[in-house]
């Protein structure tokens, strides 16, 4: 649908909006503070005579880093609107580009645009900084920082502060824009903060520590794609805190999962015993979670399992080797259980010595 043909009329003066306003391809979030820095990737080859798409960071006012195509050229700029405002809009003069901000784009088919959103100089005004860059590495501030867009309390327009991807016609239907990414971070560039890896490289050192066994399969595939996605990352060459900040959290986020689905502790023992010149392989297990779990003993010399291990209840099994020495091994205790209303298996190993029971 084209936009420009929409007036609000909840209230009684028939307010008008701005074409951003009525935007319909929106996709956005809450903003968090104090400082809040969001980038994203645009391909703006499908665009049509009459497009705008961009970057937004709003409340009843709104302040975006765009592209607009017109006459079959793409240019990039700012647009912003503070409050308060008129009722009566000329839309194309209220989201005109801000002189000093635009940028021909020729025939560049992909765009990285970046907004720096700061809410604490002076607090409790939005203030935000765009910025943009051509092959991801070097970018470039698009004029000085814009606002300030203050919270809109009022029952006709509260929503609260939103950073948002949009794309609107003006002209005719069929452009498109694809966004291929949305990365956030807390970091400005204003803040002249140099590019720290550090908790980036901390989260892919652990994740690769890890082992399937203890972990229940869909946690443990969504850990490794995160996984994946972080290794890549690393392998590049970063251009902005938001690059690193991003795929450490996406990562992070999923070992915090794992570590709450393995949370089924026990203690296990494993040593080697002598009857009548014969070795036995005793195995034990302590249930030291709080709820019930089922306990699964497994070694080279048979199996056994438990249904049912009441919590701070012990296990015992004895398994004979039938021969009167065994090299050093190690017995596997597999514990099922619930953990936040999914059932997980913790696999857990006791290490055991070499036995000789020939006297």
């Amino acid at each position: 649908m084209v936009t420009g043909q929409y007036v609000y009329t909840k209230l009684s003066n028939r307010a008008e909006l701005a074409w951003f306003e009525e935007a319909r391809n929106t996709l956005s979030q809450r903003t968090f503070g104090p400082r809040q820095s969001v980038q994203t990737r645009m391909d703006i080859s499908g665009m049509r005579d009459g497009d705008v798409a961009g970057l937004a960071a709003y409340n009843r006012g709104f302040s975006y880093v765009a592209v607009k195509r017109v006459g079959g050229v793409n240019t990039l700029g700012v647009v912003n609107r503070s409050q308060p405002f008129a009722v009566d809009l000329d839309q194309s003069t209220l989201e005109a580009f801000i002189p000093g901000t635009t940028v021909p784009l020729g025939d560049a088919t992909e765009v990285r645009v970046k907004a720096d959103l700061d809410f604490a100089s002076p607090v409790g005004q939005l203030w935000t900084t765009f910025y943009y860059s051509l092959d991801g590495v070097r970018w470039t501030r698009l004029g000085n920082r814009v606002g300030p867009q203050a919270l809109d309390g009022s029952l006709a327009h509260f929503m609260g502060h939103r950073v948002g991807l949009f794309n609107y016609a003006t002209q005719q239907t069929g452009g498109h824009v694809d966004f291929d990414d949305y990365l956030l971070s807390d970091v400005l560039t204003a803040q002249a903060r140099p590019l720290d890896s550090t908790a980036l490289d901390a989260a892919i050192g652990h994740a690769q520590t890890l082992d399937a066994r203890h972990y229940p399969a869909d946690a443990w595939a969504a850990t490794q794609s995160a996984l994946a996605a972080a290794t890549s990352a690393r392998a590049g060459r970063f251009g902005t805190q938001n690059e690193i900040d991003a795929p450490e959290r996406a990562l992070s986020y999923q070992l915090a999962r794992l570590g709450v689905l393995a949370a089924l502790p026990v203690t296990t023992t494993a040593e080697v015993r002598c009857l009548g010149g014969k070795a036995y392989l005793a195995v034990r297990a302590r249930n030291d979670s709080n709820d019930p779990v089922a306990i699964t003993m497994e070694t080279r010399y048979g199996n056994r399992s438990f249904p049912v291990v009441a919590s701070g209840a012990d296990v015992y099994q004895s398994f004979p080797a039938r021969a009167a020495a065994v090299p050093a091994g190690s017995a596997t205790v597999r514990v099922t259980g619930a953990v936040a209303g999914q059932n997980v298996t913790t696999v857990h190993t006791a290490q055991h010595p070499a036995g000789n029971c020939g006297g």
